[in-house]
């Protein structure tokens, strides 16, 4: 085991952390004893095993069995003692680990790709929030309000040995107590009373794996048919860069639970992205994005063209959107006065808005029945 630098990084582990993340891997409490160190056991392997938890803080010798606590942890968890500390101290967040694969004897890597790699998995649980609150094949900037909050109450959590790791922790409200956990097992409530935080990374995981299968066994025209599940081209787009983030290696994406508040549902949490899924990304992305209708869309820009035929009521103009992720063309069907303001507006070069819903018709995109077209400069 590799030993903490100092009693403080044991200290900060409280006592009922520890009760927490045991009772989410079904150790058993042994509520006979009443003393500081209470024994709690768990049968591996006709093994009966045991740890001793210190029934509360303060104790000069809280440090040494936290330690012992973890060392037992580690050996039949058959896991580095760190990952092990590092779980007990986030048993109220589901952690996103992202992790860069480099070669033997690396000991750094460029700043951009880190700075990069994080920024591209909080893109990518961006849009796995903004997918639980509405499944839709593009999202523009805006961001519903319980989005906004959700991305604000995610934390960066230590650099963990290994490659490059870093640790994206979205808090998840804890079920501290035995009643509480027992209670969430054996009703097994529906999604809908489920904490968003919650909903949010089990839907990241559901999106991950279905994009990952269409882009390695399906069609590019199947992409449509995995929005339902929380694909999009934002999300494909962030996972075409996490992709291309590796070099020549791999990046792996790594959706831990928190002991806290332990998943009941059999969900694929762990994602290897190669080198060679980028273009498929990207691909996908591209499709998404030209074949996807836009509800209560915003256009900005200018009227490029004008056209309305002899004792017509409809006109119809070309608005150049420069609003958008990079310039496009839509075409908006206009009556009366709202085409009046259109020639205006091209004979002025004044800038315009318009509000409505974007179809898509082939390469073109339509907006037949405006809610707003008005001159804004």
């Amino acid at each position: 085991m590799n030993r903490f630098p100092d009693r403080h990084s044991l200290e900060s582990l409280d006592a009922s952390s520890i009760e927490i993340y045991l009772r989410s891997k079904e150790w058993q409490k042994d509520n006979s004893s009443d003393g500081f160190l209470v024994p709690w056991r768990k049968s591996i392997d006709g093994d009966d095993i045991k740890v001793f938890v210190p029934s509360h803080e303060g104790d000069k010798n809280y440090p040494f069995f936290v330690e012992r606590i973890i060392d037992t942890l580690s050996l039949v968890e058959s896991r580095d003692a760190n990952f092990v500390y590092e779980d007990l101290l986030g048993t109220e967040a589901d952690v996103l680990t992202l992790r860069r694969e480099t070669p033997i004897g690396a000991q750094t890597i460029p700043l951009t790709d880190g700075l990069a790699l994080v920024r591209d998995g909080f893109d990518a649980l961006t849009f796995s929030a903004s997918a639980e609150v509405m499944r839709k094949a593009v999202y523009q900037s805006r961001q519903k309000k319980e989005v906004s909050s959700y991305l604000e109450s995610l934390r960066l959590g230590h650099t963990r040995e290994g490659s490059f790791i870093f640790a994206i922790q979205s808090p998840v409200p804890s079920l501290r107590t035995a009643t509480d956990l027992n209670q969430f097992f054996d009703e097994r409530p529906g999604d809908s009373i489920e904490p968003f935080s919650r909903r949010v990374t089990k839907r990241f995981c559901v999106a991950v794996e279905s994009a990952l299968s269409v882009a390695r066994q399906g069609t590019i025209s199947d992409f449509s048919e995995v929005v339902r599940d929380g694909v999009s081209a934002n999300l494909c787009s962030a996972l075409a860069n996490l992709s291309g983030a590796g070099g020549d290696g791999e990046i792996g994406l790594d959706l831990n639970w928190a002991a806290g508040r332990p998943m009941r549902d059999d969900i694929k949490s762990n994602f290897t992205l190669l080198r060679s899924d980028k273009a498929l990304f990207e691909d996908a992305a591209n499709f998404l994005r030209a074949n996807a209708d836009e509800p209560d869309a915003v256009i900005q820009g200018y009227v490029v063209s004008l056209k309305r035929e002899p004792r017509s009521d409809v006109g119809r103009v070309v608005v150049l959107d420069i609003a958008s992720e990079s310039p496009r063309k839509v075409q908006v069907a206009l009556l009366g006065a709202e085409y009046d303001i259109a020639v205006e507006a091209h004979g002025d070069g004044k800038e315009i808005q318009c509000r409505g819903n974007i179809e898509k018709n082939g390469r073109r995109s339509v907006i037949e029945r405006p809610i707003e077209f008005a001159i804004i400069y």
